[in-house]
């Protein structure tokens, strides 16, 4: 519980952050919390963080990819994993906007490569955009 309560949280600071700044900043307020003290890096871990986002931003945000995304983001990179926050779009039929959480090579909650085309990254740990 203490997971989804931190990512209720986070969906609220979220909502709220989006209503006045652009979402390269809040990307970066969100990459820039506090780390925990001691690295989780099981896959255990990275699944709860997942289900956790989806609780916290269909409770207490919007039940969006974008919020979804922004908080397990925000939940992944707390706990010392190396997620990329990834926002794109459609490449087939019309436009579709998307956003996903990735680890190193694997999308996490997120379309396959040939359904969408990442626009915008943005990795906590480098601070660099892609």
């Amino acid at each position: 519980w203490g997971l989804r309560a931190e990512a209720c949280v986070l969906a609220v600071l979220t909502r709220a952050a989006l209503r006045v700044l652009p979402v390269p900043r809040v990307a970066w307020l969100l990459g820039s919390l506090p780390r925990t003290r001691r690295p989780r890096g099981s896959t255990d871990r990275v699944n709860a963080c997942l289900a956790a986002a989806g609780f916290g931003a269909a409770l207490a945000a919007h039940p969006t990819c974008l919020f979804r995304s922004l908080v397990a983001f925000a939940l992944l990179t707390r706990r010392h994993h190396d997620a990329l926050l990834q926002l794109g779009a459609s490449r087939t039929g019309g436009f579709a906007a998307h956003a996903w959480v990735s680890i190193g090579q694997t999308v996490l909650d997120g379309p396959s490569p040939a359904e969408h085309t990442a626009l915008w990254r943005y990795r906590a740990h480098t601070a660099a955009r892609a």
